[in-house]
């Protein structure tokens, strides 16, 4: 299978029917919710109303909370330097009650240095704050999932990936830790499930919406705890 993986110098395989999405729902008052990210965020290989942050926002509403103002700002192929200027350009001007950042696989896949990423990361990380009222408790940073075992991460060094990828979720855990932001660590059940092709996206690189289920699950213990 051809996925375009050696071009190292672009970001992971865009998926031909996906978009960048800075998608913004407002419903009733209730919660004001960001999610920022790449293509793991809006669900690149799948049906984008079952990537995680659509399914976690349809726990939420079975946990008996509203949703006011749901805004995400991710896209395929964005590193964290392109996150922060799609931040930036999108300027948002709500006070958010939760925040979700996941974001470093394109840094990964291109080679960045780990400096390079942590300064990036950092200063992505303390422009959220500022639309969170100022409170680092109300993010939540969720670790790079590892695709080495996916069926296109295998026609690449899986070794190689999983000890980069290990080095850049060391990066983003130790702002988290000075920052003092909630942590979720999906890295792990990401690879280990990968062997289960009922986990995979049909483009073999990305995630299946049974994959992001059980992300959810890891990751709503963190949202319930803010709210």
């Amino acid at each position: 299978m051809n996925t375009g993986l050696n071009a190292r110098s672009g970001g992971l395989p865009k998926d031909k029917n996906s978009s960048n999405s800075t998608v913004e729902a407002n419903n009733k008052a209730g919660l004001n919710i960001l999610f920022l990210g790449d293509s793991y965020t809006i669900g690149t290989g799948i049906d984008p109303q079952k990537s995680w942050p659509l399914q976690i926002q349809k726990k939420l509403v079975s946990e008996n909370f509203s949703l006011n103002t749901t805004k995400m700002i991710a896209g395929n192929g964005w590193s964290s330097r392109e996150l922060i200027n799609q931040f930036s350009y999108f300027s948002p001007k709500n006070i958010f009650d939760i925040a979700t950042i996941q974001i470093g696989v394109n840094d990964q896949f291109r080679n960045r240095d780990k400096k390079s990423y942590k300064k990036d990361f950092r200063e992505l990380v303390e422009l959220v704050i500022k639309v969170v009222g100022d409170d680092p408790k109300n993010i939540i940073i969720i670790s790079i999932p590892d695709y080495s075992e996916t069926p296109s991460g295998k026609e690449l060094n899986s070794a190689t990936i999983s000890a980069e990828i290990g080095d850049f979720n060391e990066v983003n855990k130790s702002v988290a830790d000075e920052k003092g932001i909630k942590y979720v660590d999906i890295t792990d059940i990401s690879k280990r499930l990968s062997k289960d092709l009922d986990f995979i996206a049909p483009d073999g690189l990305h995630f299946s919406s049974k994959m992001y289920s059980i992300w959810v699950e890891i990751i709503l213990p963190s949202f319930l705890k803010i709210l």
